[in-house]
């Protein structure tokens, strides 16, 4: 339950920072907004700006844990004149749930659904990050962890991803800083669950209460949300800001309010700090505004003078993340855009291979390379995936071929969007829908087209989903006569729907075991060294290298775990090793002592073979292998597909010797 007070206590900050920020600015009068609205905008900016205070902290090279934890609380302390708003806020948010379970409600059933639901998800959020949390273990968590090692923020030139957008990510590091990665994954989940709550909230304000609760119940019975909210990732924070985004937009166009357009901008600049995703929401968000401008008969000036702002508030909050890639690399994108920006440690090959990788995802295979090469840009841009049959088809494929859209190996029921968006949004077509819900339309249209032909990778929905729950709550809720079989065929599948997602997150809770985790009813390594590979193997190389040893990984990039330096060694992920100029033992040992590499750590998947073979370096090694330059350590009894070296990159070296290896505590 530390992990849990932990993020509570860093939310409240958030919080905290985010209301008083509002209330200087664009919400100066307290009546402003109502309570649900300005607490869930004040969660939202509160976040991004809690980001860059310790972003300020890290780049001026002060980011040690004590540091960090003081300047958390700081954040809290700014904003400690709104403790009566999330006093508030508490108390609606429990009347609300009181009344949802107890109070004369025909909704009864959904508000215990989305409670159960929220329960078990967390029993399976409060265990120790595991195997599954790929991007958790690689990155979000991985690379805080790397900055509180170095106390500071600075790049990570093995890693690309170092260069996002890090918002979420940075009040990660607050949940390292106090011991507790845990708390990050209960961070992550909250946003989820904020989603939920802005849909209940637009659907009680503009279309009606059973509206919203079902738009939250269409939104968390897609698996894909209940896997996300057990893991580090940050893509359900893209999914609440994307919600928050239409909550504003929607407010807006009612009242015409200044201070509505900017709550809409922030959102949107939210959402672009947390994912580069946010690239296609701030401008489609804005189009929109042109739009409502448009239909309420608004002069040319008004369009362009709501359009510039909204730009320029949303670009403007998420600009210091996009301003410090382009310092670091070059590249405000990078890696992406390469042909038009460049970007350091990084290629033409690497980014035609990364682009080559993106566009594998879906139903339909890309023809070879060198016919793509020959095929004009039109023919090149609709194969594959996107051939014209599959771009039609991608609806059905992604509720009924799931895997298709997930990297392979990946759970094809934790990448799933589920049934009920297929089902339920093309019934909008039997009758005219109210004007909230095609405004969500008109969001949701561009975003799935987007996906459709940048990369048709099924987390990236998440902010898609967010939108298009409203449009499904509506479906469930009033667009059928309140009895009859029209309204009750629709929400026999949804319920029939609701079991299948509350018995998946149940597995995920309750039959992985993470529950006696997330309870205290085993030790925390008990459970890792029981059901994480990751944390076996790090622990065997913790064990067997000396604390100044530097390794370097190939085919497993989950490194949060190791206690010791470590870098991505493989070729596509930077051009930090000059590979194309390594032709002999020599070489290799000399591209490693540049980086002071000292030890290798090497997975041996199905399609590659042991370590001595590996591309680019297996002669190399065997060479140095022959010369008694490099020392098989071994492999962890229980993942003996791992494989540990130690290199001898002295200067000058006696020829024949063995490495000199420090003394290390044996396991």
């Amino acid at each position: 339950m530390f992990a849990l007070l932990v993020a509570v206590a860093i939310l409240i900050a958030a919080f905290l920072l985010g209301a008083q920020a509002l209330a200087l600015t664009c919400l100066r009068r307290e009546t402003a907004l109502p309570v649900p609205e300005r607490s869930l905008f004040a969660l939202g900016l509160g976040i991004v700006l809690m980001a860059y205070v310790l972003l300020a902290v890290g780049l001026l090279g002060f980011l040690t844990r004590p540091v960090v934890l003081v300047a958390a609380l700081a954040c809290g302390l700014v904003g400690l004149r709104q403790v009566r708003l999330l006093a508030e806020a508490l108390r609606v948010l429990l009347g609300a749930v009181r009344r949802g379970l107890l109070g004369p409600t025909t909704r009864r059933a959904v508000h215990a659904f989305l409670v159960v639901w929220t329960l078990l998800v967390l029993l399976g959020t409060l265990a120790p990050p595991g195997d599954s949390d790929w991007d958790g273990l690689s990155q979000h968590l991985a690379t805080p962890k790397i900055y509180l090692r170095h106390h500071a923020i600075a790049p990570i030139w093995f890693d690309h991803h170092s260069n996002f957008p890090f918002t979420l990510q940075m009040l990660f590091t607050v949940a390292m800083a106090a011991g507790s990665p845990e708390a990050a994954k209960v961070i992550h989940l909250v946003c989820g669950i904020a989603a939920a709550l802005a849909l209940i909230v637009a659907g009680r304000r503009f279309l009606s209460p059973a509206a919203g609760v079902w738009a939250a119940f269409a939104l968390v019975t897609v698996p894909l949300v209940g896997w996300l909210g057990t893991v580090a990732y940050v893509d359900l924070g893209g999914a609440f800001f994307a919600a928050l985004t239409v909550l504003g937009f929607l407010l807006w166009d009612r009242t015409r309010a200044s201070a509505h357009l900017v709550l809409a901008a922030l959102a949107a600049g939210g959402g672009l700090a947390v994912k580069m995703q946010g690239i296609q929401l701030l401008p489609l968000a804005a189009l929109c505004v042109v739009a409502a401008g448009w239909r309420a008969r608004a002069g040319a000036g008004r369009l362009l003078r709501d359009a510039a702002l909204f730009l320029a508030i949303g670009g403007g909050l998420a600009a210091p993340w996009y301003i410090k890639s382009a310092v670091w690399t070059g590249n405000p994108v990078y890696p992406f855009a390469y042909g038009v920006f460049g970007g350091k440690y990084w290629s033409k090959a690497q980014a035609a291979t990364y682009q080559e990788h993106q566009s594998g995802f879906g139903v339909g295979r890309l023809p070879p390379a060198a016919e793509r090469a020959r095929m004009g840009f039109l023919a090149r841009t609709l194969s594959g995936p996107r051939a014209p049959v599959n771009l039609l088809l991608a609806p059905w494929n992604l509720v009924m071929r799931p895997g298709e859209f997930e990297v392979a190996g990946f759970s094809p029921i934790a990448g799933s969007v589920g049934p009920l968006f297929l089902a339920l949004l093309p019934l909008l077509l039997l009758g005219r829908p109210p004007r909230p819900v095609v405004w969500c339309l008109a969001f949701v249209a561009p975003l799935w087209l987007g996906w459709l032909l940048l990369m048709q990778y099924g987390r990236y929905l998440a902010p898609a989903l967010a939108v298009a729950a409203l449009p499904v709550g509506y479906v469930l809720a009033d667009s059928f006569p309140s009895s009859g079989l029209a309204r009750a065929v629709p929400r026999v599948v949804a319920w029939a729907w609701g079991v299948v997602a509350l018995t998946y997150v149940g597995l995920i809770a309750v039959g992985s075991g993470a529950w006696r985790a997330s309870l205290g009813q085993v030790d925390r390594s008990e459970y890792l060294e029981a059901t994480c590979e990751c944390f076996r193997v790090a622990e065997f190389v913790n064990a067997r290298t000396p604390p100044d040893a530097k390794v370097a990984l190939y085919s497993e990039p989950r490194g949060f775990y190791l206690d010791r330096e470590y870098l991505w060694a493989e070729s596509g992920h930077s051009t930090l090793i000059d590979y194309a100029g390594i032709r002999s033992g020599d070489d290799l040992r000399r591209e490693f002592r540049r980086l002071g590499i000292t030890h290798l750590l090497y997975r041996e998947l199905g399609r590659t073979g042991p370590v001595l073979s590996l591309p680019q370096i297996g002669e190399p090694l065997k060479e140095l292998h022959r010369r008694g330059l490099v020392q098989l350590l071994g492999s962890p009894p229980a993942d003996p597909s791992y494989t540990l070296l130690a290199i001898d990159t002295r200067e000058h070296p006696r020829r024949g010797s063995q490495p000199t290896l420090r003394p290390v505590a044996q396991p």
